[in-house]
Formats: structure tokens, sequence, C-alpha cells
């Protein structure tokens, strides 16, 4: 990988993503088409958290070919530095243990047990889903 950009988003090309088909792609969000040496690798966005508006909720998605080389990461680092994110926010189903995997290893932190389980209490979270954090500091 030489080169990876954000360019706008093409929703059809994110509808293409296997394993991504119920992705929900909110209006109220904001989504870029990843690009790799020119060739569309995935699809990275985020909303806006209902509470804290410094928590963004990211989402992404990575075709097949790309998957395994740190691109989620990076996808998910160049859209918090772009828009200055100072918190990303990644719900995961538990048992897609790859993207628990990467999440962990670009930084993300898996929220203790006891917040998991208010999550779960409140209805803020489902059974069999995870919840990782991230937080940037943007040099001005």
């Amino acid at each position: 990988m030489k080169e990876i950009i954000l360019t706008v988003f093409d929703k059809d090309f994110c509808a293409t993503i296997p394993g991504h088909e119920e992705m929900r792609v909110e209006e109220s969000g904001v989504y870029h088409t990843v690009l790799v040496d020119g060739e569309k690798a995935g699809v990275v966005g985020y909303l806006s958290g209902a509470v804290n508006k410094e928590v963004y909720f990211i989402q992404v998605a990575i075709t097949p070919k790309f998957r395994g080389v740190g691109l989620a990461g990076i996808s998910e680092d160049l859209l918090a530095e772009h828009y200055k994110l100072p918190v990303l926010v990644a719900t995961i189903e538990t048992a897609n243990t790859s993207s628990v995997r990467a999440h962990l290893k670009s930084g993300f932190q898996e929220l203790p047990a006891d917040k998991l389980a208010y999550l779960r209490e409140k209805g803020f979270l489902k059974v069999g889903q995870t919840r990782l954090v991230k937080r940037y500091n943007h040099e001005l």
C-alpha cells in the first residue's frame, strides 16, 4: 500500500462489500470511500453521539482484498484527523473476532465489563456486541 486517501462516498460501492450488507448509512452521518493506490478498498464514516457531542460512532467496511493489513485502523485515523474527532467509538459483534482484534491492534480499548453490562441493561448495546473506544489528541 503506497497511497491511502479518503474520497467522496460511493454508496453503491459500499453495498457491494461482503459481510457489511447490513451497514446502516445514516443521513446524518459523514462517510468516505477509502482508496488504496487509486483502487476502492472500503468505506469509513461516523455518526455524532446523541448525548455526548465529543463522541463519534465509527463505521468501517473493508473489501476482502484489503483486510488484514491494518487498513481499517488507518482509515479511522485519517477520518479522525481530518475532522478533528476527539473520541471514536466502535460497536462490534463479539463473534467478529477479526474486527475486534483489528480495532484493539489500532489502539482501541474495550470498555470494562461493568460499563458493557450497564449499556446492555439500558438497551444501548445488544447481547453479543462489544464496544471499543479510541481517544485522539489532535495538535493545533
